[in-house]
């Protein structure tokens, strides 16, 4: 037997049947957009696409990472999202953090 190897598998909990899903599906999105090329539109087909192709094939094609509304400043915000903002700074600085 060597020594110095450590064992984590042995000890190591399991998943809960919706974090094996989710990273089934991460793995899934993964796999996809490592096969989703650029080359499999003409130019004229990007053109139309509506939005960033690269956004889009980047997120795996999947619509929770693509077709997400946005506010008129273009960040994800929805109407029940409760959020704080603390302002603070010394004095040559001041830095604002947005907390959930």
């Amino acid at each position: 037997m060597l020594t110095g190897i450590r064992r984590f598998a042995a000890d190591s909990r399991a998943m809960s049947k919706s974090a094996e899903d989710a990273l089934q599906s991460i793995k899934e999105a993964r796999e996809k957009a490592h096969k989703l090329k650029l080359n499999a539109m003409s130019k004229k087909e990007r053109r139309k696409f509506p939005g960033n192709f690269m956004n889009f094939k980047l997120g795996g094609g999947r619509p929770e990472f693509y077709h997400v509304e946005r506010n008129q400043n273009g960040r994800i915000f929805e109407p029940d999202h409760v959020f704080e903002i603390v302002v603070y700074g010394t004095k040559n600085n001041c830095q604002v953090s947005a907390g959930s």
